[in-house]
């Protein structure tokens, strides 16, 4: 900044057509005040102040000025001990006030990267998300990977509830290269806890999950439990995906279907790829949501304990191990209940203030709204959704099979390594799929196999509101539906639910609920103010 002492204000002059250059030394020779010649030969409505961006900067030791610096005129001052009138005295102030100007224009504003900001002992954060499934975790990764700590998550729910359901299921390639890229232990704890291959790479089609394209309806075993297709009927199919290795330059990724015989093997429809390039380094994933939320939260707040561990230790001594920073950050079972943009900060860019069920308030620079296809804050922004809100619906029925009939369905029993739906028996035949699509009398329905090996399954049932409700489902009878769709009948056929402990296949049903398919893409992403982005799936909610 440059010393008042010294400044310069230049003043434009055209009253005449030309250019005057007056300067003015401020200090302890300034002038008192102008004589009434010099005042009226400055007009207000003959000067405008020099600025950078209305008029050009005349520079007096420039070649073609017609005054050099020594040649400067100066204001006349009288010498006279009388006081200056007042307007003179306003005349004197305006002048100062703008050559000051001149001389020292106001800094540019720009975005601070500070971590914490405060505005009379409000905290403004950089980030919050609402939001803490896969799409608000993984962006807590991301947030806290580029040292932006100053942000919170909040989620309605407790963290039990999200590590309950498997729901989504599938990964795809570009996903695993981001994963990989940004947060390479959780991308570590996909590959190394997901199903091998060999159990999701299939798609099977047929009257049951055991269904054969070998043995006839009549085939049954003398332990009650009926193969082939007594109710099962026969298998109509099977596609396999190139999954097993890195997708190759002009190599398909569309599914395979699989002949009869199954003597097909995919490497053998790939061999004229083995010399391209691969496409990318990553292979597509299987890996139940549950578990793929708990290693993102598992990440995330190993980051902002890590992060946080510093400051945390410097203001309150020494933390017990115990102690979790990341809790502070994110606030699981805190439900955001009201938004709105805050009026008291004197910012060009709206601060957003939230509430939560806890009472407290929040506000926000960015807030990043992940909280699925019901979105509350894309409504609050009347922000509307394109496309078609039902496509199916479905009842979600997660259950768990024992041991034996996880084996059974895996095609791997030994219990019983003489049954006739015994892997060996049906000569390599393959149960294994991802997803099985069963047609009989007694289920239409899609089992999905997230981890058949530990027993975990998901039955989804067609359902057609309003002729039918999800009362109309109760558990003895879906019961009876995944015994049919397994392909696996006791011997009482009058009800498929009497079986008991004592027997050898059981399963437990953990969860019945309703599920909407939809494809639906939001107006717009963000909203008016750039203030509120949407993400995931209230952002999109698309079926596969």
């Amino acid at each position: 900044m440059m010393n008042l002492r010294n400044s310069i204000a230049l003043i434009r002059c055209s009253r005449f057509g030309c250019t005057t250059t007056a300067r003015f030394r401020w200090g302890q020779n300034a002038p008192k005040y102008f004589d009434r010649a010099s005042i009226s030969s400055f007009r207000a409505n003959n000067i405008a102040m020099h600025h950078s961006r209305h008029s050009s900067v005349v520079n007096p030791s420039s070649s073609h000025n017609c005054l050099s610096s020594d040649a400067l005129p100066r204001l006349p001052i009288l010498s006279t001990n009388k006081q200056p009138s007042l307007y003179r005295r306003h005349l004197m102030k305006s002048f100062q006030r703008r050559a000051i100007a001149s001389a020292s224009p106001p800094p540019r504003k720009q975005f601070s990267p500070k971590i914490k900001r405060e505005n009379n002992n409000i905290k403004i954060n950089d980030v919050i998300i609402i939001g803490g499934g896969p799409t608000g975790l993984f962006l807590s990764n991301l947030l806290t990977s580029y040292q932006i700590s100053s942000h919170l998550l909040f989620d309605k729910r407790p963290v039990s509830d999200l590590l309950k359901h498997p729901q989504a299921h599938f990964i795809n390639v570009r996903s695993m290269e981001i994963l990989k890229a940004e947060v390479p232990g959780v991308y570590k704890g996909i590959v190394d806890e997901m199903p091998n291959v060999e159990e999701w790479e299939g798609f099977n089609f047929g009257g049951s999950v055991l269904s054969s394209s070998r043995f006839s309806s009549s085939a049954s075993s003398s332990s009650g439990v009926t193969a082939g297709g007594l109710r099962g009927g026969r298998r109509l199919g099977r596609v396999i995906h190139p999954v097993r290795e890195p997708l190759k330059v002009g190599q398909s990724g569309d599914a395979i279907l699989v002949p009869h015989n199954e003597t097909i093997i995919e490497s053998n429809l790939n061999a004229k790829h083995d010399n391209a390039d691969i496409v990318s380094t990553c292979r597509p994933a299987h890996l139940a949501q549950n578990k793929f939320v708990s290693l993102l939260l598992d990440e995330a707040r190993r980051r902002l304990d890590e992060l946080h561990k510093d400051d945390a230790n410097k203001g309150n001594g020494n933390l017990a191990l115990e102690d979790s920073i990341s809790d502070e950050y994110l606030r699981y079972d805190e439900e955001v209940t009201h938004i709105s943009e805050s009026k008291d900060f004197p910012s060009q860019q709206p601060i957003i203030a939230i509430e939560t069920s806890k009472g407290k308030t929040y506000h926000t620079r960015y807030l990043v709204a992940a909280d699925g296809v019901h979105s509350p804050t894309r409504k609050h922004y009347h922000i509307p959704m394109n496309g078609e809100a039902s496509i199916q619906d479905l009842i979600n029925v997660h259950f768990r099979t024992n041991e034996a009939l996880s084996k059974l369905l895996m095609g791997n029993s030994t219990t019983n390594p003489t049954s006739p739906i015994s892997l060996n028996e049906r000569n390599g035949e393959n149960h294994q799929a991802m997803l099985h699509f069963i047609y009989n009398s007694k289920l239409v329905g899609v089992f999905v196999c997230h981890d058949g090996k530990n027993g975990d399954w998901v039955l989804q049932i067609p359902f057609f509101p309003p002729f039918q409700t999800m009362d109309d489902f109760t558990e003895e009878k879906v019961r009876g539906m995944i015994w049919a769709g397994l392909g696996i009948h006791p011997t009482n056929d009058n009800i498929a639910s009497t079986i008991n402990s004592n027997d050898e296949y059981r399963f437990d049903i953990l969860s019945l609920r309703p599920w909407t398919m939809s494809s639906l893409v939001a107006q717009k992403y963000v909203n008016d103010s750039n203030t509120v982005v949407l993400a995931g799936d209230a952002a999109h909610a698309f079926p596969p």
